[in-house]
């Protein structure tokens, strides 16, 4: 199995301290808030999967997602935005695959998968979290629910 090298490129501080101790604790994880910050590391080391969420400080992540496209990088890309228009943007701009931030559970799946070279098992975590900005109002549905249910072990 090969060692997995991640930078982590989100700003919600209180959401990576959450998950690097709940789901990434056994891989060696960078954290970085900034586009800036991520493009600095990413000249000076190499990572295997990069993490990205679209909403930062300082941009949109697909921004550094293109950066790392451009550089002829071709570490794996996962896309974590916590709404499906940011997820999209991550994958237009080159990102591998979506685990979006309310399927984050699925996070050591996917990587096991990458460490193993097994990538076609790989699946979308997507959301249709939609923001509708006229009203600040949140609408959530599970894309395949039916999906979602027998992974947690229920019947649909």
């Amino acid at each position: 199995m090969m060692k997995i090298k991640i930078l982590y490129v989100e700003n919600n501080c209180r959401f990576v301290e959450t998950v690097c101790k709940a789901f990434l604790s056994e891989y060696d994880v960078t954290v970085v808030p900034t586009i800036n910050n991520a493009k600095k590391l990413a000249q000076q080391q190499q990572f295997t999967i990069f993490i990205v969420d679209y909403d930062l400080d300082d941009g949109k992540g697909s921004e550094f997602v293109r950066y790392v496209r451009q550089k002829k990088d071709d570490s794996f890309i996962i896309a974590a935005s916590s709404h499906q228009k940011g997820n999209e943007e991550l994958v237009n701009a080159g990102a591998n695959f979506i685990c979006a931030k309310c399927h984050f559970d699925k996070i050591n799946f996917i990587l096991q998968k990458l460490s193993e070279n097994n990538i076609e098992k790989i699946e979308n975590y997507q959301t249709n979290f939609v923001i509708d900005s006229d009203r600040a109002t949140y609408k959530y549905k599970r894309q395949n629910t039916q999906k979602f249910l027998n992974d947690l072990g229920l019947d649909f």
